[in-house]
């Protein structure tokens, strides 16, 4: 039995914790006939992923990267992390279509939750760029997209791993010429000022977040720093360069 949270650690359950290595481990898994959840790497911040008294299957063993095509098309394991994927297709020039606030998270639980990015406003959430599933379910395995069997498709994309299990996961990624980003960032004296900054001026940047301090009062209140940039071309940089995010891990004397 193992304790269980999410990254908030608002809510801790103790479960069966088995690791998934195959399609036939999760068919195995169902054929216990015991009430079951996929787990990716726990970066979830309520309390997904957890199921008290239940069998939590640790998806982290579901690797594999299939070549990337020339459409930018990759099949990938659902337990491989956005920060392995990155990793191995930036140095070829392809990006993620969608990074959300942690690249810490495993390809299933991205599309479980249908995670969302800074570009939210010109690519939509994660489940956008998916163009099909490995499905395994207590009745069968089942492959689907967005014109295979649709239905089970949109429900598993965001239904947060309720409709069984995803073993591997289809998608797009995204053509770039360097590793870098060009940013333009603004104060702004109030919430009002942010947002309006944000409407008049978003549709020029595919990336798009702004800082808001909550302490302030009054005129203040809402006083921001608004952060929007896009990927460099080759012609907007001095040296051209695609390489892999840094390994370096911050040390903190915290559990």
């Amino acid at each position: 039995m193992s304790a269980l949270t999410g990254w908030g650690r608002t809510t801790w359950s103790v479960s069966d914790l088995a690791t998934v290595d195959s399609v036939e481990a999760i068919t195995d898994a169902f054929a216990q006939g015991r009430p079951t959840l996929a787990r990716g790497l726990g970066r979830s911040y309520g309390d997904a992923a957890t199921l008290a008294g239940g069998l939590v299957l640790d998806n982290r063993g579901l690797t594999g990267l299939s070549p990337v095509a020339d459409d930018g098309t990759i099949t990938v394991g659902a337990g491989v992390s956005l920060d392995e994927l990155l990793r191995a297709v930036l140095p070829h020039g392809w990006f993620l279509p969608v990074t959300p606030g942690t690249r810490q998270v495993t390809l299933g639980g991205a599309v479980a939750a249908d995670v969302h990015g800074k570009n939210h406003h010109v690519d939509g959430s994660f489940g956008a760029h998916v163009t099909g599933l490995t499905l395994v379910t207590p009745t069968g395995i089942f492959e689907v997209g967005p014109d295979r069997d649709p239905a089970l498709f949109w429900a598993t994309v965001g239904g947060m791993g309720l409709t069984g299990v995803i073993a591997s996961v289809t998608l797009r990624l995204l053509k770039v010429e360097t590793d870098q980003v060009l940013v333009d960032t603004t104060r702004h004296r109030n919430l009002d000022d942010v947002m309006a900054a944000m409407v008049e001026g978003d549709d020029r940047y595919r990336y798009s977040v702004a800082w808001v301090d909550c302490m302030t009062k009054g005129a203040s209140l809402g006083r921001g720093i608004l952060t929007r940039g896009d990927h460099a071309g080759r012609a907007d940089v001095e040296k051209v360069t695609l390489t892999p995010p840094s390994s370096r891990h911050l040390r903190i004397p915290l559990d």
